[in-house]
């Protein structure tokens, strides 16, 4: 199973090169060590398959920012770790709003950008806005109700509450 799931990175790498028109696979990477044990993803979904557990303090070069996920090189190959996970400098911390900025100024228009930049939220927000935000939550707590479907994301400081995918409340 661990093959496959290896497989498979590997070809959406191929992939995400080749969209990109990329010619070195390894442009400006950034090296820096896990802050805690983390998960090694297939793609930058919380929900994705797991490659691989690093330790924390496991050296990875950050490749690529999309989506609160950072594409990296270890040891044990390519993948995904959670933006939450590593240990920032400077420099990380630039190339991490460049790539952010670059991602969310083209999909989401001036208002939402500053807002997602600013690590802010408002009413109206869809999931993936408030996730490029606020990164990915601690918990995600769902209920069908007659009128479809609500979510609580939990956050260390914050709780957000989604009906239909789209930010109804909040509360700090």
């Amino acid at each position: 199973m661990r093959y496959v799931g290896l497989i498979a990175l590997l070809l959406l790498c191929c992939i995400h090169i080749k969209s990109q028109d990329t010619v070195a696979f390894f442009p400006n990477p950034l090296k820096t060590l896990t802050l805690k044990a983390t998960e090694l993803k297939v793609s930058p979904r919380f929900d994705a398959l797991d490659i691989d557990t690093l330790a924390s303090g496991t050296e990875i070069v950050l490749l690529q920012f999309l989506d609160n996920y950072w594409l990296c090189q270890t040891q044990s190959g390519p993948g995904y770790v959670s933006d939450q996970s590593i240990k920032r400098n400077v420099k990380i911390n630039k190339k991490r709003k460049e790539e952010l900025s670059n991602q969310v100024s083209t999909e989401y228009g001036a208002f939402i950008s500053k807002r997602i930049l600013q690590n802010k939220v408002c009413i109206g927000m869809t999931q993936r806005m408030a996730q490029l935000s606020l990164g990915e939550p601690i918990e995600i707590v769902r209920e069908k109700e007659n009128h479809g479907i609500s979510e609580r994301w939990v956050y260390n400081n914050k709780e957000l509450f989604f009906e239909n995918g789209a930010l109804a409340v909040w509360k700090d």
